[in-house]
């Protein structure tokens, strides 16, 4: 499986940016510019998520380090900027360094998983997904945020038992579970739930992979919450 590593000083945007990025790969976190540079040296990251300002070292620091030192494992990985100022001058700042991307904080979810997702070279799954759910509610947007509320407001139950039933070893009650979490994902439009849900119950029937598994569907769920909490659906296009 693909890695990123994720620096960051700040446990509240480290948190944020681990959440957001860990049903893509797997993180590895650095909470200052030294500990990121000798991680990256060692492991070949399939990206870098480095924050501009970091104790020790910056990021800029640490990519061009990183960019002129031919033994490092991730001297070539691309990288993705994260920064509360992102003027003309920084931005250049950024560019010669070796950067690829730049962030703005504060960035929102999908932003932030687009943007590593095309690093990454993968099609994303989205969070959300208005167009399909509003065409099979007949282009009811007032019905969708009113299903969305019911599910944001259900899901830490639903996600609490599916856990309880794996940790007690009751693998068939956890699957009923799963179809049933499933079936609200497809009313609700949220296609990467969907597929963590999909992949748990995949491995429960063969018995195989079942932590990692969970652990994707406590990821995704929990990416999600935020994402229903800022959601508006929006109107489907009238006909003409």
């Amino acid at each position: 499986m693909d890695s990123i590593l994720i620096a960051e000083d700040d446990p509240v945007s480290a948190l944020f940016l681990e959440q957001g990025l860990s049903t893509l790969a797997r993180i590895e976190l650095a909470a200052d510019g030294l500990a990121a540079l000798a991680l990256a040296r060692r492991t070949r990251f399939a990206l870098l998520v480095l924050d501009a300002r970091l104790p020790r070292l910056d990021g800029i620091a640490v990519l061009s380090e990183l960019r002129t030192d031919p033994h490092a494992a991730s001297r070539d990985s691309p990288a993705i900027a994260v920064s509360a100022l992102l003027d003309e001058a920084t931005r250049s700042r950024l560019a010669a360094a070796g950067f690829d991307d730049a962030l703005l904080k504060p960035l929102g979810l999908e932003a932030l998983r687009t943007a590593a997702a095309r690093w990454l070279g993968r099609e994303l799954t989205p969070l959300l997904a208005d167009e399909p759910a509003l065409a099979a509610l007949g282009g009811r947007p007032e019905l969708l945020r009113k299903m969305r509320r019911l599910f944001g407001k259900e899901l830490p139950r639903s996600i609490e038992a599916i856990h309880g039933a794996i940790r007690d070893d009751r693998r068939e009650d956890a699957r009923a579970l799963l179809h049933r979490l499933r079936s609200s994902c497809g009313f609700c439009g949220t296609p990467a739930l969907e597929e963590a849900v999909a992949g748990l119950d995949h491995a429960l029937q063969q018995g195989m992979g079942i932590e990692r598994a969970l652990a994707r569907l406590l990821t995704a769920s929990e990416a999600l919450e935020t994402a229903l909490c800022a959601s508006s659906p929006p109107e489907l296009p009238t006909p003409r």
